[in-house]
């Protein structure tokens, strides 16, 4: 039995707002030296942006997935469709927060009571659909 971890990190941390630091661990049979995780979810992910009419979730480097011109739609349909995909589906930011940190988003500064409902970008069946895709692939 094999296990890769991967940890990835998100944000401006001390110039601005929060950062995040998110981890994933894969149990599978194998040696991790021998197994390609991008390669064995091929049918349904892929590092690069995937073409117009494409199915696979964008899951990569969050600079990669997401920048001003190309909109949130992408990174909210990878992160929901994985979260939905591990039996967990929040309905609004601050539940997603919570569900992700841990802790009351209200603590911090930044939130100040702000919420939103999500999907924000993200066409909700398109995330379910993806989710179910991604989970009888792993």
């Amino acid at each position: 039995m094999g296990i890769i971890i991967g940890m990835d990190e998100a944000g401006y941390g001390p110039n601005l707002g929060p950062l995040v630091i998110g981890t994933t661990a894969w149990q599978f049979d194998g040696a991790p030296g021998d197994t390609d995780l991008w390669k064995l979810l091929a049918d349904v992910v892929s590092q690069k942006a995937p073409r117009k009419g494409n199915t696979r979730l964008h899951i990569a480097d969050s600079k990669d997935v997401y920048n001003p011109s190309r909109g949130l739609k992408a990174l909210e349909r990878s992160a929901l469709a994985a979260l939905d995909c591990l039996g967990t589906r929040p309905v609004t930011f601050m539940k997603l927060h919570e569900q992700l940190i841990g802790r009351d988003p209200e603590s911090e500064p930044w939130f100040d009571g702000r919420d939103a409902n999500l999907p924000l970008a993200a066409d909700e069946s398109d995330i379910v659909s993806a989710a179910s895709q991604l989970a009888e692939c792993c």
